[in-house]
């Protein structure tokens, strides 16, 4: 900038040859002019504005020099003729604008001083000029068109260069471009603003962007701005960024105004830029940023994006990443994840991660590449599953399957399978890649990875073809093919598959097949365990050779090393089926490993039924084949066999276990017949084993037995001794002989011994010692239930009484409770027999509650004499009396028809007579007979009765009045007998009693009277 030697031109060039054109009489002139043009040609406010502006020029407020250099430019305007309304009012609106601010009249100052020396500028530029001032200096615009507006807040110079445009020098200045729908923001601007050129040239500035979770800082150097335009580039541009990414890099930055959320876009110059994503992906590629959106990419090289999570390696591949919204997108990406123990990997992939639920979504992609397995040399398989599901928080990896129609099924396979068909699928008449490689390899031995266009020279294939054929290799298993950089390896499989062909190396048919619908978890990979759980197990196949059906519980298997696994389930081979918890399957014994609570039982292939003998086992192997045969080629050998190495248990359909099997070897179990084995152990009972050695064998329905004969054996840990012969089947351990224990003994012909207790019929039984008090014995077959530990049996008689205490007989139950004989039945003896379900037998006593008593001593043929219900029966067996406590129902005389309403009978077997009484001595009882009265019904009290078994007589007395029609009977003595026949006798030296009810009873003593049935009298004469 010039300012200083200009003035002094200035004034000199003022002094010479403008000094006449400034006296008053050229402002007079000027100032009529400028009215004149008003005329017919001006609005109001601008004919106020103009004369503002010469009242102002014409006072003192302005300096000489300012007025001299405003008519310097009202004379060029007049010399150029320029239009009052599109330059003189213009100018004035400027002047009375910077008038308000001393900086404003700075800038107007500079402008004079431009518009007197430089004049090259045009009458269009002119007009602009002024109104782009004013605009800029009353509202901050630097530009304003339909759709678009520029504007700067901050400081600001004015200035030109000699022989250049006036432009504002902005300094850390605030520039927006906006309109209705957006703003765009430059902070820290410095730089120069064109007024006529309508261009901000900048020399730094700064922007940024931001979301909730990232910010990015774009600073600006050395760019320019064209202020026509409501977009912008800038080549000079570093970005920085926060937040969800964390980078440093420089490049171009675009912006515009647009609602789209696609902007600012940034696009880096390197494509070796290090960023982390989510604080621990790390990226090294170029950048570029659509708004909050981002990618990364190479230009001839793909992206790698790796990081490492609870010790566990994150790999993937693709030539572009996108972040957005909590992702990073890949829609073609390899991928694998792996630690010290394997990997996960599938070369053509669908990637997503989203940090928010910090997961990993991984689908395979459509085409020839996409129909690889997912390879899982964690445990050595193959998975075609569509998708993956992995978990960051819970380290947990979920397999799904797209099910399409009938497709289902979902395959697990080794890594190391093989047959005659997967062979032919590549060896084909046409072409055999497989071939092609190994040739290519014996080509070139000495490298790892090959180049896809030397292996295309080789096999003279244009490179479209070679790809295809590697890919094709790929899908076996047999090369790790790199899309990106175009090269690949060969894995050992290449040469093992080859070799299978021709039997010269050990290939497997292991593979399962899960049922999975669309929604359903088809697997999970434990991250941190290292298992893998398959859910829905459809079909297994662990081996060609023979026929193994593996049938897990809940359909489920863990995977625990390579081709290893455990499952709770069933196993079935020829005649054996094996069950158990927490089998292990290891692929390096090529056997299963049976644990504690397993089971051994037998098959009926012909009836395709299952035996109910079952072998308990804690520690057995199924060996499967040997181990250098798992292919099943060779066929001689004495495999799948089955070891145990402890004792083992039989029992039948899961009841208690009845025999100890010693260990035993099974071998050729696919063609084993199981009426050529045995089983040599001991009788087993209640978990002691006898000292009875026997050998199991199988009959005719598929199950173990065994014979056992012996003369003196201890059972039940010593409570039982035993005599004779026990045959265990499936339908139990029967014995033969004679069975003695401290409670009781008997004999049985066929007898079921079970886990504590025995049941069946005993052919006799007595008592043992410890019950010789309460002695019993039965010659005849009843039904024994015995405990023997509990020290408890229960009898039951069948057609004949037991004999108890040597005189009495019991038809019924007998049940002892360790403690007390008890009964429910019948006792019986000549006289009487007594009914109850609670009979008590004692040393010296009988109880019998709520029973039935019933006596008759003159035949059967007779009535009976006295029966009792639901009374409480206490035998002396001592003093051979009993006592009978009445319930609710009142005593019976059956042979004289009799009804006898007291409290209790005390009946002396001894003298076979009834006392009959109440508890209070003073109650009377109330005898009832069926002989008389209206309804053969007549009851009378009495305080005392007795009846005479042997005489059938029933006598009364005390308190006796009979009250008969009109009379009341008093009998001689105040007592009398009943005949045998239940008639009243005659009544000798009674006393009548004529009932009055006005006067005074009469009294008729000392008379013979016969009472009727109708209870009418008949007085006779002695």
């Amino acid at each position: 900038m010039l300012r200083i030697p200009f003035k002094i031109f200035f004034w000199i060039f003022v002094i010479l040859f403008n000094f006449p054109s400034l006296s008053q009489n050229n402002h007079n002139e000027f100032q009529s002019d400028i009215f004149s043009m008003m005329k017919g040609n001006s609005t109001f406010e601008s004919r106020q504005k103009t004369r503002k502006f010469f009242r102002i020029l014409n006072s003192k407020k302005l300096s000489n020099e300012t007025k001299s250099n405003i008519f310097l430019v009202l004379d060029e305007f007049d010399k150029r003729g320029l239009s009052y309304n599109y330059h003189y009012i213009k100018f004035f609106n400027l002047f009375l604008l910077c008038q308000e601010k001393d900086k404003n009249k700075i800038v107007f100052d500079e402008l004079l001083e431009f518009l007197i020396v430089d004049k090259n500028y045009t009458n269009i530029q002119l007009k602009s000029l002024f109104t782009e001032i004013s605009k800029f200096l009353e509202f901050g615009i630097l530009n304003a068109e339909n759709n678009f507006t520029w504007k700067c807040v901050g400081d600001f110079e004015f200035s030109f260069e000699l022989n250049g445009n006036p432009n504002f020098k902005l300094i850390n200045s605030k520039l927006s471009l906006s309109n209705s729908r957006d703003t765009i923001y430059i902070f820290n601007a410095n730089g120069s603003y064109d007024v006529i050129d309508n261009v901000f040239y900048g020399k730094s500035g700064s922007s940024s962007f931001f979301t909730e979770d990232m910010l990015l800082d774009f600073q600006f150097n050395d760019f320019e701005l064209n202020l026509n335009q409501m977009y912008f580039n800038i080549d000079n541009t570093s970005m920085s960024s926060n937040g969800l990414i964390e980078t440093n890099c420089s490049g171009q930055y675009q912006n515009k105004l647009t609602s789209s959320a696609t902007y600012p876009i940034f696009k880096s110059y390197a494509d070796n830029i290090e960023s982390k994503v989510f604080s621990d992906i790390k990226l090294i590629s170029s950048i570029e940023s659509n708004g909050s959106t981002f990618f990364f990419n190479k230009n001839s090289n793909p992206v790698e994006l790796k990081f490492i999570d609870d010790k566990i390696e994150y790999i993937i591949y693709s030539n572009n990443f996108k972040l957005h919204d909590d992702q990073i997108v890949s829609s073609v990406a390899s991928f694998s994840l792996n630690n010290k123990l394997g990997s996960l990997s599938h070369p053509s992939v669908k990637f997503i991660y989203n940090d928010n639920t910090q997961k990993i979504f991984i689908e395979r992609l459509s085409g020839k590449r996409g129909l690889n397995p997912i390879r899982n040399t964690f445990h050595g398989l193959n998975i075609f599953a569509d998708k993956l599901e992995i978990d960051l928080v819970y380290d947990n990896c979920l397999f799904f399957h797209y099910s399409r129609g009938r497709d289902v099924s979902i395959l697990f396979e080794s890594d190391n399978y093989f047959d005659q068909d997967r062979y032919r699928d590549i060896a084909r008449m046409d072409l055999d890649p497989l071939s092609i490689l190994l040739d290519f390899y014996e080509f070139d031995t000495n490298k790892n990875t090959y180049l896809r266009k030397d292996f295309a020279l080789f096999a003279g294939l244009s490179s479209s073809d070679a790809l295809n054929l590697l890919l094709e290799l790929e899908l076996f298993g047999f090369i790790d093919y790199n899309s990106f950089k175009q090269v690949f390896n060969i894995k050992p499989w290449a040469f093992n598959f080859k070799d299978s062909k021709f039997g010269s190396y050990d290939y497997d048919s292991f593979r399962i097949e899960s049922i999975a619908g669309i929604s359903d978890v088809a697997a999970e990979l434990d991250l941190l365990l290292n298992t893998m759980e398959i859910y829905r197990v459809d079909k297994m196949k662990i081996t060609n050779r023979f026929d193994f059906n593996i049938y897990p519980i809940s359909k489920k298997i863990t995977f625990f090393k390579d081709k290893s696994f455990s499952m709770d389930g069933n196993i079935d081979i020829g005649s054996f089926a094996f069950s158990g918890t927490n089998i292990l399957f290891d692929y390096n014994d090529f056997a299963f490993y049976f644990s504690d609570n397993s089971i051994l039982s037998f098959m009926n292939n012909d009836l395709n039924k299952i035996s109910s003998s079952l072998v308990h086992f804690d520690d057995g192997t199924l060996y499967v084949d040997t181990v250098k045969n798992r292919s099943g080629k060779k066929m001689l050998n004495d495999y799948p066999k089955f070891k145990m190495h402890n004792n083992s248990f039989l029992s039948y359909n899961n009841n208690p276990l009845m025999f100890l099997i010693h260990p035993f070897e099974l071998k050729y179990l696919n063609d084993m017949s199981l009426s050529n084995l045995s089983f040599p152990g001991n009788l087993f009972l209640d978990g002691d084993p006898l000292d009875l050695v026997s050998l199991l064998s199988f009959n005719a329905t598929n199950n173990l037995e065994t014979f056992i004969q012996t003369n003196n054996i201890d059972l039940y840990r010593g409570d039982v001794n035993f005599s004779g012969e026990l045959f265990l089947s499936e339908k139990g351990l029967f014995a033969k002989g004679i069975f003695l224990s401290d409670y009781i003994n008997f004999t049985s012909n066929d007898i079921e011994l079970f886990s504590g207790e025995i049941i069946g019929i005993a052919e006799t039984l007595s008592n043992g010692p410890l019950l010789s008090n309460t002695p019993f014995v039965s010659r005849k077959p009843s039904l024994l239930n015995f405990y023997p530990y509990e020290n408890e049996f229960l009898l039951k008689s069948i057609d004949y009484n037991f004999l108890i205490y040597n005189s009495f007989g019991f038809l019924g139950d007998i049940y002892f409770d360790s403690e007390n004989l008890n009964g429910s039945g019948v006792l019986s003896s000549d006289y009487f027999n007594i009914t109850s379900s609670h009979h008590l037998f004692f040393d010296d006593e009988i109880i019998a509650a709520d029973a039935d008593f019933v006596v008759n001593t003159r035949g059967i043929n007779q009535k009976d004499q006295f029966i009792s219900k639901g009374v409480s029966v206490e035998y002396d067996l001592l003093d051979n009396s009993f006592f009978l406590l009445k319930n609710a129902t009142p005593f019976s005389l059956p042979a004289i028809e009799y009804i006898l309403d007291y409290d209790f009978v005390f009946f002396e077997l001894n003298n076979l007579k009834l006392d009959f009484s109440n508890n209070s001595i003073s109650d009377p009882g109330f005898l009832t007979t069926l002989k008389y009265g209206k309804k053969n019904k007549f009851t009378y009290e009495a305080l005392n009765a007795s009846y005479d078994l042997q005489a059938n007589e029933l006598c009364v007395e005390d308190g006796i009045q009979l009250e008969i029609k009109k009379f009341w009977l008093q009998p001689n003595d105040n007592r009398f007998c009943v005949l045998d026949n239940g008639d009243f006798p005659v009544f000798k030296n009674s006393t009548l009693i004529k009932k009055r009810w006005l006067l005074k009873d009469k009294l008729i003593n000392n008379i013979n009277v016969l009472i009727k049935p109708n209870l009418k009298h008949l007085i006779i004469a002695n």
